[in-house]
């Protein structure tokens, strides 16, 4: 069983906190597993991950932006949290799942938002745990967040994509990531309800659910908003998420305080 991970950063974050999240991916994350970074720009590379020169391999990514360069926020009566309005962020993660499908040889394809900070060793069989063959993609579900069901036109809470695994066996794979790009292809992203990679992600799975096309594992009963601490993979993995990404000492005793 072949296992790769992949993740996207800018410069001033990854200097900020990945740089450091890298170094503890490669310290304790099981060898034969890879972090792929798509990048941008010239960085302080860390041993042992596997760099992209992110607007070189994906020209579709640099279609996008420039295409719609001029395009501001969506409308102010969406009623959404200012960032999840913010399209140029959230694209690049889409993109780089897309092009790691494409790039890496793997059976199964992680992704991991870039401030996740691994805390201690991960032994392979703690990731195994939550892959099923039969399913084409794991993730961590909030579906059933008490807030969502107060909500109409859309979900307080998407999924939790920080952490997804992609079965890249599966004989639906290359249709769901060419349907996923085409979002940002095609600019059909901006006739969504929101913009934010999650808020696609959900559409995109129910779509093809219902289609019979998938099956899907979701890791948990989908109630918390946090559902990475339900997981005994929450014991190894922290993610840093909003305020938090600039607490400067992180100290793991802390974390389920945080």
């Amino acid at each position: 069983m072949k296992i790769a991970v992949c993740t996207t950063i800018n410069s001033e974050g990854y200097n900020q906190y990945a740089k450091e999240n890298f170094e503890s991916f490669v310290k304790y994350w099981p060898s034969d597993i890879k972090l792929h970074a798509f990048m941008e720009g010239e960085f302080d590379k860390v041993p042992g991950v596997n760099y992209y020169d992110f607007l070189q391999v994906q020209p579709d990514l640099v279609a996008f932006l420039k295409r719609n360069e001029g395009r501001k926020w969506f409308p102010a009566d969406r009623e959404m949290k200012i960032y999840k309005r913010n399209w140029k962020k959230f694209c690049w993660k889409v993109f780089a799942q897309y092009t790691a499908s494409k790039l890496v040889d793997a059976d199964y394809l992680i992704w991991l938002d870039a401030d996740i900070v691994t805390k201690k060793i991960l032994p392979k069989k703690v990731i195994e745990q939550y892959i099923q063959s039969d399913k084409f993609v794991s993730f961590l579900n909030r579906e059933n967040n008490p807030r969502n069901k107060k909500m109409v036109k859309r979900k307080w809470l998407s999924t939790e994509s920080g952490f997804i695994i992609y079965n890249l066996k599966h004989p639906m794979s290359d249709e769901f990531f060419e349907r996923y790009i085409d979002y940002y292809r095609k600019d059909t992203l901006f006739d969504l309800f929101e913009v934010a990679d999650n808020y696609v992600f959900d559409v995109l799975v129910s779509q093809m659910e219902q289609e019979r096309k998938i099956e899907c594992n979701r890791l948990t009963d989908g109630v918390s908003e946090s559902p990475l601490k339900m997981l005994e993979l929450g014991e190894y993995l922290f993610h840093v998420m909003g305020r938090k990404k600039w607490v400067k000492d992180y100290n793991p005793e802390d974390y389920k305080n945080l």
